[in-house]
Parts: C-alpha cells; structure tokens; sequence
C-alpha cells in the first residue's frame, strides 16, 4: 500500500472540467477536452478514477504543467 502524506490526503480532488479551469486560471489554458485526449494517450497529468470518473489532484496539474512547459533556448 502507499504511504500518503497529509497533505496529499486533504487535496481537494477536481473533474476534468473544475482541472480544466483550474489551469487556465493559473494562465495555463487548457480544455476538458483536451485533458480527456491527453488521457486517452497517456501523455496527461496523472488522475484517479472515482464512480467512473477522472479526478485530479491541484498538486499533480501543476507539476504536469511544469514538465509540459517549453523554454527558449
């Protein structure tokens, strides 16, 4: 079993659409849609299932987001 820190474990878990908004409102824009194809192709922020459902952690948008982007070389 895995060890879940506290903080982990109190992280408000989002849809895709509340994920969606959440990244786009960090500057980061991004549809449900295109959150959904990046899941079907295993190149999207890590998500849980929950009641059929994908669910995804703040904290796992942001470092996806982070390793996602591109700088000037």
């Amino acid at each position: 079993m895995t060890k879940v820190n506290d903080h982990e474990a109190r992280e408000k878990l989002l849809t895709r659409r509340e994920a969606a908004a959440f990244l786009t409102e960090r500057g980061l824009p991004i549809s449900p849609k295109t959150l959904a194809s990046r899941a079907s192709r295993g190149n999207g922020p890590e998500y849980e299932i929950f009641l059929n459902r994908a669910v995804y952690k703040p904290s796992k948008l942001l470092g996806w987001a982070d390793r996602e982007r591109k700088y000037p070389k």
